[in-house]
């Protein structure tokens, strides 16, 4: 199987083992501190939310998400993030 990428964020140390098992080519993500194996970090898990967001809102500006009219996890991750609180 072919991925067009690898997404892992975490914001513990179990979650280092996952960050050096990926291949280089994966989109690392430690939350809470830059003293990581993750390529990049976030401060909180309020900025997890706004970058999930964002991508989102770029898949849903450039293509259609929609699975024989059955949401997928993206839209229904959009929706979450879009939605009136």
């Amino acid at each position: 199987t072919t991925f067009d990428f690898i997404l892992s964020i975490g914001d513990d140390r179990t979650d280092e083992d996952t960050f050096k098992a990926l291949p280089s080519s994966a989109i690392t993500i430690k939350v809470g501190s830059n003293v990581s194996a993750a390529k990049y970090y976030l401060e909180n898990q309020e900025d997890v939310g706004d970058l999930l967001k964002s991508l989102l809102q770029e898949k849903y500006a450039s293509s259609s998400i929609r699975n024989r009219g059955v949401p997928n996890f993206a839209e229904i991750l959009y929706t979450a993030f879009t939605s009136p609180t």
